[in-house]
């Protein structure tokens, strides 16, 4: 502050000014776009929809409409979800040739015969 050695923080005389100062600094970060309105959130039920979310967060990022914060909890997030869709594939993949497999052994058993 001028006129003092005591910064607005730490100067009695400016408790209102900092108060001021920060209320106005919670409205300011208030007005960041936070996340989509409901109507306009995308279904993210394929690997195809993730990538989509991605490129989306990244123009609105880079268009200043979403804030780096959520941007980046997008993007963890979207790396959590890239992770399940690969492990449900995974497992049924794993699935299939488990039921071939079973399928082939009851078949030499059926054949192999007493």
């Amino acid at each position: 502050m001028r006129g003092t050695e005591l910064c607005i923080s730490h100067n009695p005389a400016a408790t209102d000014l900092k108060r001021a100062a920060v209320t106005k600094g919670g409205r300011n970060r208030r007005s960041v776009s936070r996340a989509p309105q409901p109507a306009e959130r995308a279904a993210v039920a394929t690997i195809s929809d993730v990538q989509g979310l991605l490129f989306r967060t990244l123009e609105e990022l880079r268009n200043g409409v979403l804030d780096a914060e959520l941007a980046r909890a997008v993007g963890y997030i979207a790396g959590v979800a890239t992770k399940v869709y690969e492990a449900v594939a995974l497992e049924r993949r794993v699935t299939k040739l488990e039921e071939g497999a079973m399928r082939c052994i009851g078949e030499i058993e059926k054949h192999s015969g007493p």
